[in-house]
């Protein structure tokens, strides 16, 4: 999301509009909006109700796959 956000002004140029969905609580949603200051609507959706509507799956794998082990890895 990050680099998404860093290049927010390129976005908006192109009249396309961002909006991220998460299926946490209320609560880690403001957690996580707090720390990366994020500037594009954020909407909760604990039944994944968008997630199916969009035919996106929850993949554990995808979610903890080496790549994504490895940024967090040197995020940290």
């Amino acid at each position: 999301m990050a680099q998404v956000v860093s290049h927010h002004a390129q976005i908006q140029a192109t009249n396309t509009d961002i909006v991220t969905i998460s299926f946490g609580t209320p609560y880690w949603a403001n957690v996580w909006l707090q720390e990366t200051q994020s500037p594009f609507p954020f909407l909760v959706d604990p039944e994944r109700a968008a997630y199916r509507a969009y035919g996106l799956e929850a993949s554990v794998f995808r979610s903890w796959s080496p790549a994504n082990l490895w940024y967090y890895s040197k995020a940290v």
